[in-house]
């Protein structure tokens, strides 16, 4: 077996752990919201979520870290770097920068409003507050 064959068959491996992993958390959220998305979407209320699902190794107090929450997608969209900006701290891993925001969320969210940082907003959050 070739080396190009060897990481032809990893690539679809990988692929198909993620589907066996990701698939059922994203499709529990399309099931949640069935009633409010395409097809039977309603004029005025607007279902907005990334559906795009991260993991990592990150625990809080024994529990695993949620990676999909606003924070870590907010982390995701910017960098440390910026962050560690705006938020005036010196995290080397975004894990740290993780466990900062989610024990300092209300002074995060004032640092955000407060920065003339040009920050960048994850696609879920920009879709539910666009005007038309």
């Amino acid at each position: 077996m070739s080396i190009v064959n060897t990481g032809f068959y990893a690539f679809f491996a990988l692929l198909f752990f993620m589907l066996v992993l990701f698939y059922p958390l994203y499709n529990a959220l399309n099931k949640k919201y069935a009633k409010y998305l395409y097809p039977n979407a309603k004029p005025d209320i607007l279902i907005s979520f990334d559906s795009t699902v991260d993991i990592g190794d990150l625990k809080i107090k024994g529990k695993n870290f949620n990676y999909n929450t606003l924070e870590p997608k907010f982390l995701k969209a910017n960098s440390l770097e910026k962050l560690n900006v705006v938020f005036e701290t010196d995290y080397q891993i975004d894990d740290e920068m993780h466990k900062y925001m989610k024990a300092n969320k209300t002074e995060c969210a004032l640092k955000v409003y407060e920065s003339h940082e040009l920050l960048e907003y994850p696609k879920y959050i920009l879709d539910a507050i666009k005007t038309e």
